[in-house]
């Protein structure tokens, strides 16, 4: 525990800074903070998270550590840059963040909170995945799951932290009001994702195709904000689909709120997630969902109440279901207001940063691992 009166010092490791939804988690944390906290990053000095957080911190609060990968004496620096930050907590951000963090913690004795940001370990690299987080699961004081789907799929894979394991969902801000919509037209649907094969977005083409052939080139637009290493096999796939009028690459936006305030439809097809901050956003905004029926989406979408879900593959499901709402605008207008109303009522990102902010304090006032006092839950 700090002195009294001092405030407590959080270290945040982190091996990425590019868009995503782990990095605009610690945003909103640094941002929302109480002024009890005072806030450290140690992250790859990349745009556009290390600009903003060094624009909320100042350049003395940050440590550039490489991107994604591991190197033993970056563990050295760390080492280093906590001792003179006075760090009296730890909060690792997912694999890459959480090698470092735990190896730090056990170096300086600091209790660590370990936030997993969407665990779905597959394949050889997923066996190591696994291996690794049960061997540190000993020296990580507790866990956070984004959703309870995740939450559970972390209990089975890594038992040894089953009983330190808590669930803090994702929050976003919320429109008092989902904004009006113009009538006629095509109906916009947009896509927020990193091009990336987790977020498979060459499914997301294929989608398209068959809402073409069902609805008519004319009846429909897909706008897809994001970047990533796909990117060149998505525009060949636009390009083979004939979907060059239909379907817009818009790259990484700074802000989606623009086209947030004119889409109807949010679709994903989404392999897995931890809690996705697009969706979030998407139905704060009454954009309705059509996503995937997969870990952290299953947490926020209702099917037929505030959205819609399909089986992960299903992609003439989707088709179709987009379809049906672009002939149903009273159904339409019911799913905008019922997504608008769950994010309003489940997902407030107050309750986030007011959840994180009451872990740190009750950590650092234990010295051993221990059960947290409570779970949080949307």
């Amino acid at each position: 525990m700090p002195p009294l009166n001092e405030p407590l010092n959080i270290l945040h490791i982190t091996a990425r800074a590019d868009t995503g939804g782990g990095p605009e988690v610690i945003r909103q944390l640094i941002a929302g903070s109480p002024p009890d906290l005072r806030h450290y990053v140690a992250c790859p000095a990349d745009p556009p998270y290390w600009d903003r957080w060094r624009t909320l911190l100042g350049a003395g609060s940050l440590i550039a550590i490489p991107r994604r990968s591991f190197h033993p004496q970056v563990l050295t620096s760390l080492v280093r840059f906590a001792g003179q930050a006075s760090i009296h907590l730890i909060h690792a951000h997912g694999f890459g963040g959480g090698l470092y963090a735990r190896l730090l913690a056990v170096w300086l004795g600091r209790p660590c909170l370990h936030t997993f940001h969407g665990y779905y370990p597959r394949g050889c690299s997923g066996l190591i995945h696994r291996g690794i987080e049960n061997l540190l699961a000993p020296f990580t004081t507790a866990g956070i799951a984004v959703s309870a789907s995740e939450a559970a799929r972390i209990g089975i894979g890594v038992p040894l932290l089953r009983g330190r394991l808590s669930v803090v969902p994702n929050g976003v801000l919320c429109p008092q009001a989902p904004p009006a919509r113009a009538t006629g037209g095509p109906l916009r649907i947009v896509a927020i994702n990193r091009l990336e094969p987790q977020k498979n977005p060459l499914a997301l083409i294929r989608v398209a195709d068959l809402c073409a052939r069902r609805m008519g080139h004319a009846g429909f637009q897909l706008r897809i904000v994001g970047d990533g290493p796909l990117r060149p096999a998505v525009e060949a796939e636009i390009r083979r689909r004939g979907l060059n009028s239909e379907v817009r690459l818009l790259g990484t936006l700074p802000d989606c709120r623009q086209e947030l305030s004119v889409a109807s439809l949010f679709l994903s097809t989404a392999r897995w997630e931890g809690m996705s901050l697009a969706l979030l956003e998407a139905m704060a905004h009454g954009v309705i969902p059509v996503v995937s029926r997969v870990m952290g989406n299953v947490d926020v979408v209702e099917d037929g109440v505030n959205g819609v879900l399909f089986a992960p593959g299903d992609l003439a499901a989707a088709a179709e279901s987009i379809r049906l709402l672009a002939q149903d605008e009273s159904r339409r207008t019911r799913l905008a207001l019922q997504a608008h109303a769950a994010i309003a009522r489940r997902f407030p990102v107050s309750g986030t940063i007011g959840a994180y902010a009451a872990l740190y304090r009750e950590l650092t006032a234990i010295e051993q691992p221990a059960r947290l006092s409570a779970e949080v839950h949307p």
